[in-house]
């Protein structure tokens, strides 16, 4: 017979190292490594948000990405300009980013993360969706923006 302390233990055991590894992962990050992390986290509240002038200042003047609402790559004014609408076919009601990973190399930085969305759907429900994300930073007279990016929605858990 299967008892619930046996149940606990068992996940307890499965989940730890996945904690352990999202501590260690933080823990090892440079100090600029840290920083981009907060960019980007402050970059999805301004998303969540719908605040097209707060992601505008994180995006360099040469951006160009390929989010995944789009069937090819936007310069930076129609991919801010595609923001109003995307959120409100979206109704966003929380936004959870999840690090994968951050390279960095001289003023360049490559960043991969996961965000999962909560969407209000029509009937009132909420439902959650997942992205993939990747951003590519570049530092220019001390400040970090965002140079390239891209977007997938994840499909498949994986």
């Amino acid at each position: 017979m299967i008892s619930i302390s046996n149940v606990a233990c068992a996940a307890l055991l499965l989940v730890t190292p996945l904690l352990l590894r999202a501590q260690v992962i933080d823990s090892e990050w440079s100090e600029a490594e840290q920083e981009i992390w907060a960019l980007e986290e402050r970059y999805m509240t301004a998303f969540k948000d719908g605040d097209v002038a707060g992601l505008k200042a994180f995006l360099h003047a040469d951006f160009l990405g390929w989010p995944s609402h789009s069937s090819e790559p936007l310069a930076k004014a129609p991919a801010l300009a595609s923001v109003p609408a995307l959120q409100e076919s979206l109704a966003i009601r929380t936004v959870e980013v999840r690090p994968r990973a951050i390279h960095l190399r001289g003023e360049f930085a490559l960043v991969h993360y996961l965000v999962v969305l909560e969407i209000e759907e029509e009937d009132g429900g909420m439902a959650a969706t997942s992205y993939r994300i990747t951003h590519t930073w570049v530092e220019e007279d001390g400040r970090w923006r965002i140079l390239g990016g891209m977007s997938a929605r994840v499909e498949a858990e994986g």
